[in-house]
């Protein structure tokens, strides 16, 4: 079974009625795939459902800002495929990444993709796991910022 999971605290920033309603359908259409929708629950609940889980799915727009957050970066530390839009602007800011890069033309066919390999998940999980560490983990990110605070003083 592949499980997708897709959480949040407010459905409109989200588009978590649309993601809902695709993998519905995916579930519907697949007999290796379960979804998992988990709202206003408490951290550590949520921690873990994700846990068990093999794709998270974000967002959908950018009606909250970047893209991604803790919810996708606490998904990539735990091993999981993360899907969510990130649009052009972040696209340039942050070069190479393991994100599929949905939106609501091609969540339905992205996931349907994504489910019939297997291999390929397992990829995308190491990929999303190694590029949390060197981006996100807490070294790496006060590394970063000593090194640009350096530039101005």
């Amino acid at each position: 079974i592949i499980t997708i999971c897709h959480a949040t605290t407010n459905r409109y920033y989200k588009n978590s009625d649309f993601i809902i309603r695709i993998c519905k359908q995916l579930e519907k259409e697949n007999s290796n795939v379960k979804f998992i929708f988990v709202e206003n629950k408490s951290h550590e609940e949520l921690m873990k459902i994700k846990s068990g889980c093999d794709i998270n799915i974000d967002q959908i727009g950018d009606k909250g800002g970047w893209g991604y957050g803790m919810n996708s970066i606490e998904a990539m530390s735990m091993g999981l495929c993360v899907a969510t839009e990130i649009n052009e602007y972040v696209q340039n800011i942050i070069g190479k990444h393991p994100f599929i890069n949905i939106n609501k033309d091609n969540l339905y066919n992205k996931m349907n993709e994504i489910i019939s390999n297997r291999k390929y998940i397992k990829q995308l999980k190491q990929d999303s796991y190694e590029w949390g560490i060197v981006n996100h983990s807490a070294k790496n990110v006060s590394r970063k910022l000593y090194d640009l605070y350096k530039t101005i003083l």
